[in-house]
């Protein structure tokens, strides 16, 4: 099976360095453009589903690509085990904030952000736990109407820990690093639980969107 994992669009708080975590910031008009020019890259390419963080970042970037699809409006399930990860006491502070009150942690965090428990924040055991348990869902409707590929909307950080768990039986790990609004594509076998990158952080559709901010 296909998934197209699609960073949210652009929010505020991108744009100050906050982390947002589980806060439910929505998209900014920036935002909400990028998602729109998400949904036209997606338009022609063969999805039978749509998956997606239950936060409105992620729901209305997921939105954008099921009305905009050919095929459409696809049906987008709001899953739960997609939301970003909880950065606990992190939460809406800024990087440069983060940095200077916790600099030995925040160092380890931005040289591997999946081995890191932020303070009060999920474990990285939790966050792969719940992201196994949004495939084994995934899963669990593919047996009961099999579907080739689908599209899962999520956030930065939980987005490198859906890459880390699907390549957890690989070789070789590298550091994964999305734009917002970016589409990413990987094959998973269910029968082997083997997971492999086809396609990293393309973000051609976004053109002058890409790392400007909007007036």
């Amino acid at each position: 099976m296909q998934f197209y994992l699609i960073r949210h669009g652009q929010t505020d708080w991108n744009i100050g360095r906050r982390i947002q975590g589980e806060t439910d910031v929505p998209l900014n008009a920036r935002g909400r453009l990028q998602a729109e020019a998400a949904g036209r890259a997606m338009r022609e390419v063969p999805v039978d589903a749509i998956y997606s963080s239950d936060l409105s970042r992620a729901l209305e970037t997921a939105r954008a690509v099921s009305r905009l699809h050919d095929g459409g409006p696809l049906p987008v399930t709001p899953l739960r085990e997609f939301e970003e990860v909880s950065f606990g006491e992190w939460e809406g502070m800024s990087l440069d904030e983060v940095r200077e009150k916790w600099p030995e942690l925040f160092a380890r965090w931005k040289q591997n952000a999946t081995a890191v428990t932020p303070p009060g924040g999920e474990t990285p055991d939790e966050v792969r736990e719940r992201v196994s348990r949004g495939f084994q869902k995934i899963g669990a409707d593919w047996e009961k109407t099999p579907f080739s590929s689908a599209v899962i909307t999520a956030h930065g950080a939980v987005l490198e820990y859906i890459f880390d768990w699907l390549l957890r039986n690989a070789s070789e790990h590298r550091e994964i690093i999305v734009e917002n609004a970016s589409i990413s594509r990987i094959s998973y076998d269910y029968a082997t639980e083997e997971g492999r990158i086809l396609e990293l952080n393309r973000v051609d559709h976004l053109g002058e969107l890409r790392g400007k901010k909007l007036v």
